[in-house]
């Protein structure tokens, strides 16, 4: 029979390598501002407010979010934390700033 401390070995054994292999080129919600991923994607515009307007069927074309437009399409990044987004939830935008207009890159639906 194995003890504690040789299960919990064999168990980080098994994890780390797993753990490795998951952190692939993926972009991480949550450690946006300290990765070169803004940088490279050429993001110069983050903002959170409330989700006011977004197309009816479908999640890409033009989003209201606390007053300020924001174009969605199939290249942006999205993270829903419910099923659905609704009016009034809070969203968190990275995008491209230019011409007035902002271009969504990542797009995080908060609890």
């Amino acid at each position: 029979m194995m003890n504690k401390k040789m299960l919990v070995s064999l168990g980080l054994v098994t994890l780390i390598p797993l753990a490795i292999f998951a952190s692939s080129d993926r972009y991480d919600f949550d450690d946006k501002r300290n990765s070169n991923y803004l940088k490279e994607k050429g993001i110069n515009f983050i903002f959170e407010g409330r989700l006011d307007e977004k197309p009816m069927n479908s999640l890409n074309g033009k989003w209201i979010i606390s007053g300020k437009t924001v174009i969605v399409d199939d290249s942006t990044i999205i993270k829903q934390e419910k099923k659905v987004f609704r009016t009034g939830d809070e969203i968190e935008i990275s995008g491209i700033r230019s011409n007035g207009s902002i271009k969504a890159i990542t797009l995080k639906q908060d609890d």
